[in-house]
């Protein structure tokens, strides 16, 4: 176990095996920024911070009806919908027709976080406005997620995080109290660069893990977790509030512990109050920007394969070629749960091809058979295999 207090470095945990280097599969949220993808717009609105990661779409609304309150509820349900269509076809574009064909208008306007009407022109029967719509960038992943498995790749070295957080010997990690947590993401998002992940807390995430079982640091069930978003990088990042009383200064202490890792394996980085930081939320703000710029140096030390284990593990690139949405998402499942296979991970998707990298033990000829066994074309070609449907 090491110890630091903040501003120094603690020990690095022990090397105990070869960490293989990791290709993210599919899982997050495509990030774009205000500037680059709607620069006009977002000066429009106001009260938009323009280095948040919502997505921002424009369009016109206009309806008639029997009366001009019944045109404007048509209008309005009309564009939020056009612009659910064209936000999906700009972040994903080959599959933003068979998703809009899957997706209710209901469910699409619960993606909506906030919007601002303009140029507004009401009549008898008729109606007609601009209007922004600001889309929940993380409900929008979830929906991706769940509408096709593909989304935009992330980082090959990508962290998930899990922000743990005890006070007064309450656990806490998908709670909305949980300060720890709710600080974290916003510092994340600012400083990740893409490659520091929190999770959504959604009911996928609860079911899969909660504060009584987080700890135990159970591999396998990181795993899992850890597969959805797109990474095999995994840590646990638990603060505890040392503050006894309001009248004591606030103290604040965040370990740091990867899967299946002893308590001797853990860091703990120690953030007591000072001069400039008196009150609790500074310090953890405090914190959390440490911890971050931390993590963010180290990604790749958190790997699910860090042990002697993963000195048997052998990798190999595969191109899987398709015509469509659907002939990818068949191929995917025909790759899965291979024998002696440990992780099949996703590098990138590009139109008519992916590349991925399948971990496995033993030898390639297993592996090569359990692929023409389930239907697939294999071919080898430049040093990687190549798999097709027929």
């Amino acid at each position: 176990m090491s110890k630091a207090k903040y501003g120094f470095r603690a020990h690095s945990f022990s090397a105990k095996g070869t960490v293989l280097r990791q290709y993210a599969p599919l899982v997050l949220l495509i990030a774009f920024c205000w500037c680059g993808v709607f620069p006009a717009v977002a000066e429009e609105i106001t009260g938009v911070n323009a280095n948040t990661n919502e997505y921002l779409v424009e369009v016109q609304a206009t309806g008639s009806a029997a009366n001009a309150e019944a045109a404007k509820s048509k209008a309005l349900a009309d564009a939020r919908w056009r612009a659910f269509v064209i936000l999906l076809e700009r972040i994903a574009p080959d599959e933003a027709a068979d998703i809009a064909r899957k997706v209710t208008r209901e469910q699409a306007a619960t993606l909506v976080k906030s919007s601002q009407v303009r140029d507004e022109n009401s009549r008898a029967e008729q109606y007609a406005a601009t209007v922004a719509y600001l889309f929940d960038e993380m409900k929008v992943g979830v929906l991706l997620l769940e509408a096709t498995g593909i989304s935009s790749s992330v980082e090959s070295d990508a962290l998930l995080i899990l922000p743990v957080y005890e006070d007064g010997g309450h656990l806490m990690l998908w709670e909305t109290e949980n300060a720890w947590r709710n600080t974290l993401n916003r510092v994340a998002l600012h400083q990740g660069q893409g490659k520091l992940i929190m999770p959504f807390g959604d009911p996928k995430d609860t079911l899969a893990i909660d504060h009584q079982t987080v700890l135990s640091g159970h591999r396998q069930t990181l795993a899992r977790l850890a597969t959805r978003y797109g990474t095999k990088n995994v840590v646990i990042a638990l603060a505890r509030n040392l503050q006894k009383s309001e009248a004591d200064q606030p103290h604040l202490e965040v370990v740091l512990r990867r899967a299946g890792a002893n308590k001797e394996d853990e860091e703990i980085f120690d953030y007591p109050a000072s001069a400039r930081m008196r009150g609790l939320p500074q310090l953890m703000k405090f914190a959390a920007e440490d911890i971050s710029v931390r993590l963010l140096r180290r990604t790749g030390e958190f790997s699910l394969f860090y042990d002697e284990e993963a000195r048997q593990v052998q990798a190999r690139v595969i191109r899987a070629e398709f015509h469509n949405g659907r002939e990818w998402s068949r191929i995917r499942q025909l790759l899965e749960n291979l024998p002696n296979a440990d992780y099949l991970d996703l590098g990138a998707v590009a139109p008519g091809h992916a590349q991925l990298t399948l971990f496995f033990k033993g030898p390639d000829d297993v592996i090569r058979e359990a692929i023409r066994v389930r239907g697939l074309d294999f071919s080898e070609r430049d040093g990687y295999w190549v798999v097709a449907l027929p």
